[in-house]
């Protein structure tokens, strides 16, 4: 059996694994101290700041851990190695990649550990991969990887059977935001109250399309149905200048509904970054509403004007 195939036998969902979310609800013990929050809404977010790492867990949609960092560098020691696996241009999608190979991609992208993503968005069944080809590489995890996934494994989101790391039958997800800063940052931009709102809201529409199969298929069907190729074209090369693999069809639909209609700031999205007219881009996002996409975050919304 090929190496490739070993691992696609080792990543199967086991059946009957134990989900034991209504430790979120009644305030179980996680792996580390990290805090677990209910929260009524997604806009209980915006002006929530800690000290430490917290993780919010929305009532309307409890299948998301939303992972808030009080400072960017812990943030990107967490997730980049597996952001550079799962969709980053330069990365390997067979292997993990060794500290030295992480810091030369992070380092030709023209980013730094703390700016290679503001918001991160996994399937905890990408991470699961992730932690098991780490492992298969006999790739060290930092103290942060290893934070990560002793609280998945401890929160019942990531169960270990037979030396492998699977998810539950019903896949969960982990996003991350950073909090808001002083201003006083060198070699990147500062994350303000109104940067991290659109963090947020970009991020938690990642969330939503990956545990909601409804608003998927709607956002799956505006790519091929309503959008045109030159619009899809468009996009497919903006995604790709900010460092996405557009060889990834689901990515570029995923990312194309993150920033279409969830990131409504001038500085990170707008029609003339994309390549498109400011009334294409305003047709679309009326077009997107207008048919009233399913889901469990966005009900009872109106369009955003960019």
């Amino acid at each position: 059996m090929s190496r490739q195939s070993s691992r696609a036998v080792r990543y199967f969902y086991g059946a009957g694994l134990a989900v034991a979310l209504a430790v979120l609800a009644s305030g179980g013990a996680l792996a580390l101290d990290e805090e677990i929050r209910s929260i009524p809404d997604v806009s209980s977010i915006e002006s929530f700041h800690s000290t430490g790492l917290v993780i919010h867990v929305v009532a309307t949609n409890p299948d998301i851990f939303i992972l808030d960092f009080p400072e960017m560098e812990q943030q990107g020691r967490m997730f980049s190695r597996a952001l550079a696996l799962i969709e980053r241009q330069g990365g390997s999608r067979d292997r993990v990649l060794t500290d030295p190979e992480l810091s030369a991609l992070i380092q030709a992208s023209g980013k730094g550990l703390a700016s290679y993503a503001y918001g991160n968005d996994f399937r905890v069944s990408e991470l699961a991969r992730f932690f098991n080809m780490a492992s298969d590489d006999k790739v060290a995890l930092n103290e942060e990887e290893m934070r990560l996934r002793d609280f998945l494994l401890a929160n019942g989101a990531l169960t270990e059977r037979y030396g492998f790391y699977q998810p539950p039958p019903t896949d969960k997800v982990v996003i991350s935001i950073p909090q808001s800063e002083d201003g006083h940052v060198t070699g990147r931009v500062a994350v303000t109250p109104k940067l991290r709102q659109v963090i947020l809201r970009h991020e938690i529409s990642h969330g939503e399309y990956f545990t909601t199969p409804a608003y998927a298929d709607y956002c799956r069907n505006f790519w091929a149905s309503v959008m045109t190729e030159r619009q899809r074209s468009a996009f497919r090369k903006f995604l790709a200048s900010k460092g996405y693999d557009p060889a990834n069809g689901d990515l570029m639909i995923n990312e194309t509904q993150a920033y279409l209609i969830h990131t409504p700031a001038q500085g990170v999205f707008s029609p003339a970054k994309v390549g498109l007219s400011t009334e294409e881009v305003k047709s679309l996002v009326a077009k997107f509403w207008a048919g009233h996409p399913p889901g469990r975050l966005f009900q009872g919304e109106h369009p955003r004007s960019h």
